[in-house]
């Protein structure tokens, strides 16, 4: 069974264009690509635009390497907790549909987390 060290965990709603930038840079990363230390999580909030097809075409590319699910109506601010429940990895960051990693900054957050000495809670600020 997959077991990933990190799930990103990405709530979005209506927001295809920003999303698909996301994963495209989050897929290109080796951590990702050569290990299966890194899962991608989305939860979308019953978006109508093309973000079901944006989300389709990478789970189809990376399979279980990337969860999308779609809620059949709006919940609202429920669906960051949503995400965050349904992701596999021992640890989850919740991450917004247009943020992204500095190159190389996802391995370096990965490989913190396999040490011994990290928390069961981890918080992160916007310079890690």
């Amino acid at each position: 069974m997959f077991k990933p060290i990190l799930s990103i965990c990405i709530p979005t709603y209506n927001r295809g264009i920003y999303l698909k930038n996301t994963l495209n840079q989050l897929v290109k990363e080796d951590i990702f690509l050569n290990t299966n230390d890194v899962e991608i999580v989305v939860s979308d909030n019953c978006s109508n635009d093309e973000t079901e097809d944006i989300c389709t075409d990478f789970k189809n590319k990376y399979g279980e390497k990337i969860s999308y699910f779609k809620q059949s109506t709006n919940i609202k601010d429920k669906n960051f907790a949503f995400v965050l429940g349904i992701a596999k990895g021992k640890y989850a960051k919740l991450n917004n549909d247009n943020s992204i990693f500095k190159p190389g900054q996802l391995s370096k957050l990965v490989s913190l987390l396999k040490t011994k000495d990290v928390p069961d809670i981890v918080l992160l600020t916007n310079n890690a």
